[in-house]
C-alpha cells in the first residue's frame, strides 16, 4: 500500500492517472545580452517592456498535437511545427512534423519511440 495525502494506492490495482502540465509565466524568448524590441519580434515572440522578462514566447509557439490515434496496444501522436512563427535555428534545420509511438508492453512497462 502506497500512501500519498490520504490517497491509498493498492497493488495489483489498475489506476489512471490525468495531467496537464500548464507553465505558469512567460518564457524568455531572447536570454542573451542585447535585446530590443525589434530583435525580439524578428524570433516571433512578444515585446513588452514592463514585463519580466521583455521578450517572451507566444502561448501558441512550438509544436501543435494532432490527430491521435488511441488503439489497445498504445498510442499514435501527430506533433507539427507551428508555422506561425519563423525558424529560430540558423545552424540545424527545424523538424515539422513528428510522431510519437507509444507500445503498451505489459501491465508494467512501454515503449516510448
Amino acid at each position: 500500500v502506497l500512501q500519498l495525502k490520504n490517497l491509498e494506492l493498492h497493488l495489483g490495482t489498475n489506476y489512471t492517472v490525468n495531467w496537464e502540465a500548464k507553465i505558469t509565466g512567460n518564457i524568455d524568448c531572447y536570454p542573451e545580452a542585447g535585446e530590443d524590441q525589434a530583435k525580439c519580434e524578428a524570433r516571433g515572440c512578444i515585446w513588452e517592456s514592463l514585463s519580466m522578462p521583455q521578450c517572451y514566447y507566444a502561448e501558441n509557439h512550438g509544436y501543435i498535437a494532432g490527430n491521435k490515434n488511441v488503439r489497445p496496444d498504445g498510442i499514435t501522436v501527430e506533433i507539427n511545427r507551428n508555422t506561425d512563427f519563423p525558424s529560430q535555428r540558423s545552424r540545424s534545420r527545424d523538424i515539422s512534423k513528428l510522431q510519437v509511438e507509444i507500445t503498451y508492453l505489459s501491465g508494467r512497462s512501454l515503449r516510448w519511440k
